[in-house]
């Protein structure tokens, strides 16, 4: 069934909504295979962003990812002593969402190496976690809205 131009659907209706099994693919050439209740991504399904190189792949709620997912896109990367090497590769958010945002546990894995295993709000970090740099040194404690909390007299890093 064809929406609005360049876009098609192609799955299960009812009451003239999406609802169920399908896949969407919209003008841009993103895609989305899963679930569908009163025309929105409800379920589990897949949407990927081909353009971006990111994909979600988990639990929807009323369009939005909600409850447990996996979201992925890639991420340009500069060797820092030759500016001029460059290649794309990919962070990765694996745990729970709420309303569209991280939030919840989960880990994250930036492009950089470096890596968060923690509590989320609002999707930045929040709560306790533990944060391993490039270089392996590790942090575990408290975060609160992206930061780290460094308790006076405190020896959080390993």
């Amino acid at each position: 069934h064809d929406s609005n131009v360049g876009e098609r659907y192609d799955g299960e209706w009812a009451c003239d909504q999406k609802s169920g099994q399908g896949t969407f693919a919209y003008a841009s050439g993103d895609v989305y295979v899963g679930q569908w209740a009163k025309d929105l991504k409800n379920g589990v399904g897949k949407m990927e962003w081909k353009k971006d190189g990111e994909w979600y792949n988990g639990e929807w709620l009323d369009g939005k990812p909600h409850g447990y997912g996996v979201h992925a896109w890639r991420a340009p990367w500069i060797k820092e002593d030759d500016p001029s090497a460059w290649f794309n590769t990919a962070n990765k958010y694996e745990g729970e969402f709420q309303n569209g945002l991280r939030h919840g546990r989960g880990v994250f894995q930036y492009a950089t190496g470096t890596r968060y295993d923690g509590e989320w709000k609002d999707n930045v970090k929040h709560g306790k976690g533990t944060y391993t740099f490039e270089d392996g040194s590790v942090f575990k404690g408290t975060f609160e809205k992206d930061r780290a909390v460094v308790e006076k007299g405190g020896a959080p890093f390993e």
